[in-house]
């Protein structure tokens, strides 16, 4: 029997809320460690942050 590994991956794109306005690339990136904990907390094996060099995405700080 083979293991199976689950995994969740991002680049960190900044979103807009629920109001429509753009979420600011520290709370992306707070979001995103939140996101990582509750990952780990349900068994995610593995979490993947990509990056971009580019505004729409906070992980690489714009």
């Amino acid at each position: 029997m083979k293991n199976i590994s689950f995994g969740l991956d991002t680049f960190g794109d900044n979103a807009i809320d629920l109001e429509g306005n753009p979420v600011s690339p520290a709370q992306t990136i707070r979001n995103i460690i939140d996101e990582a904990k509750m990952a780990e907390k349900v068994g995610v094996d593995i979490i993947g942050i990509g990056e971009h060099h580019r505004e729409e995405y906070a992980v690489s700080a714009p």
